[in-house]
């Protein structure tokens, strides 16, 4: 399905109701946060996939999109 961004005040408004109103998120237009996934470090991959954490790892990013007509 693809996503279709607001193009008036009036429906950025909803937006910002229904994720107020079904998640108690404030304020807010979508969501975006990441996860770093812990692995096995690939062979001859150096520091590619080594993280600030210490460990070797993928970043997971989920982005949240509400959907206004979405049962959620």
């Amino acid at each position: 399905m693809p996503f279709q961004v607001p193009s008036s005040i009036e429906e950025w408004n909803e937006v910002a109701n229904s994720l107020k109103t079904k998640w108690n998120l404030p304020s807010c237009l979508g969501a975006l946060d990441g996860k770093h996934i812990a692995i096995k470090a690939p062979e001859h991959s150096g520091s590619t996939f080594y993280n600030y954490k210490g460990f070797f790892s993928i970043v997971l990013l989920a982005q949240l999109v509400l959907i206004i007509n979405s049962p959620l």
